[in-house]
């Protein structure tokens, strides 16, 4: 028999949200390579003029990534943050409008569930297990990846809806208890009591 227990995180050491964030700001994370889909957040960015996009990370694409924000006028809308910590990264998911990743190849996304529970509403891809940790339309937005529409249309929903918006935090707030650490170790308890 086999039985799927998802990665624990330790979400006691995400701070509660103040309810305090930028309004019309995106921010995302992860490598700065292809399958990530950062080119297209930022080509996107010509669609929200008075938006701004945040980019933690780096990887081999930053030089391109910031060429096309410059070449596209938007060198001060588009800002790369670059590495930083688990906590640093956290603290910022917080005071932005939408924590936003494009990404057409994901396994278990510790950042998504981190921005769940830090009280951010978060967009993403419906591929890999995305769907399992994101119930569509409940507890964050799942759209196909590189979908500049979708992204656009859903991001544009998210910030001018308030009650949708704080639908979507309380909700995913508690989906995201279901990847702590002790629920992991709850499981994995019960399944070897099973055996």
């Amino acid at each position: 028999k086999v039985f799927c227990i998802y990665n624990g995180i330790d979400l006691t050491l995400i701070p509660k949200h103040t309810g305090i964030y930028e309004p019309k700001t995106i921010i995302s994370a992860g490598r700065l390579v292809p399958w990530k889909g950062f080119s297209v957040l930022i080509v996107m960015m010509r669609s929200l003029p008075k938006w701004k996009l945040f980019i933690v990370g780096d990887g081999p694409m930053r030089k391109e990534l910031e060429g096309i924000a410059i070449q596209g006028g938007m060198s001060d809308r588009v800002f790369f943050l670059g590495q930083v910590t688990r906590e640093e990264l956290i603290q910022k998911i917080q005071k932005f409008d939408v924590f936003v990743l494009n990404t057409s190849f994901e396994s278990f996304s510790f950042q998504v569930v981190e921005a769940m529970a830090a009280g951010t509403p978060v967009i993403t891809t419906n591929i890999g297990n995305l769907p399992e940790i994101i119930d569509n339309g409940k507890s964050g937005i799942l759209v196909a990846p590189n979908d500049e529409k979708a992204l656009i249309s859903n991001i544009e929903y998210l910030s001018s809806n308030k009650i949708f918006r704080e639908q979507i935090i309380v909700e995913a707030r508690v989906k995201s208890q279901q990847f702590s650490i002790q629920n992991t170790l709850d499981n994995l308890l019960a399944h070897l009591k099973k055996s």
